[in-house]
């Protein structure tokens, strides 16, 4: 094999080599490179534009790797697995998919920063009923100089150390600001209290911190009703109300002993005096209501 003046080659094990040992041949050439290369070998003989190019590149990749260096990230001095195991949120919400986003080594600098952010960002939703009063579930053990409620962006509530509580637009005469805790309390709840609140609220000597409720006014729950069903050998009961939220129940069976309950559900024994009577309680947030049955409703041909 001869080589030919100005050919491209590149670099190939199948290309012959001599082996250590081996005496050369005046019939043998040992290429160091074959046909088909992008570039020449950098001992070969560039043409300027040529030369130009590779240094560019060259250049280029240098301070590429001299900034990764820098600023410790890939195979520097911080691995992915260290950002997997030292992420701000490691016990919140989002900490889990944090690390498995570090663990693949995505942006390693940008989660840390998203991380920071996250940790710092509270949002809840709640629920009042109408006509109610109702206080946000708010409690800092911190002192504080500066408290800052907003509905919707606007401005409700504001306190600072040096002054008292000032409230706005329809939060006047209805509000209350607790400087201690940062809760707030809205009186006799209306429709349109419905809204995003957030609280911004500045401790003492450290950055402010901002907490956000979606706040659902509600109608109050209807009157329980009572509903019997006579299976086998028992009676069964079941109180119902109409509600969007989980309701609390709790029964009052006057000299009834011999009973079974489930929440809303109760068993009684078929034989039970028929003459007594049930009552269901139903409780939510400040509001509770209650409705008495007669088991005599459950066997309708007795009344007749």
């Amino acid at each position: 094999m001869s080589l030919v003046e100005g050919q491209r080659f590149h670099f190939s094990p199948s290309c012959p080599t001599l082996r250590s040992g081996e005496p050369r041949s005046p019939h043998r050439v040992t290429p160091q490179f074959c046909p088909g290369s992008r570039d020449p070998p950098r001992n070969s003989k560039r043409r300027p534009e040529q030369e130009e190019n590779y240094d560019r590149r060259t250049s280029q990749r240098r301070m590429g790797q001299e900034r990764g260096r820098n600023r410790g990230i890939g195979r520097g001095r911080f691995p992915a697995s260290f950002f997997a195991n030292h992420l701000p949120l490691e016990r919140g919400p989002g900490g889990a998919v944090m690390r498995l986003l570090a663990s693949a080594g995505l942006g390693e600098v940008l989660l840390l920063l998203l991380g920071s952010l996250l940790a710092h960002i509270h949002c809840e939703e709640v629920f009042g009923i109408l006509g109610e009063n109702y206080t946000f579930p708010v409690k800092i053990n911190k002192s504080l100089v500066e408290i800052i409620w907003k509905k919707n962006k606007d401005k409700v509530a504001e306190w600072d150390e040096q002054s008292q509580a000032v409230y706005f637009t329809s939060l006047k005469n209805r509000g209350s600001l607790n400087n201690e805790t940062g809760s707030l309390t809205i009186f006799n709840l209306e429709e349109n209290d419905t809204a995003t609140y957030v609280l911004e609220y500045l401790p003492f000597d450290e950055n402010s911190v901002s907490l956000t409720f979606i706040l659902t006014v509600l109608d109050p729950p209807s009157e329980p009703t009572i509903s019997c069903n006579v299976s086998d050998d028992n009676l069964v009961l079941m109180c119902a109300a109409d509600f969007k939220r989980p309701l609390t129940y709790s029964w009052d069976f006057g000299r009834i002993t011999d009973y079974k309950q489930q929440q809303n559900v109760v068993f009684l024994k078929k034989n039970v005096d028929v003459s007594e009577k049930v009552t269901c309680l139903i409780e939510v947030s400040q509001t509770a209501k209650s409705s008495e049955f007669s088991l005599a409703e459950c066997f309708p041909d007795l009344k007749s």
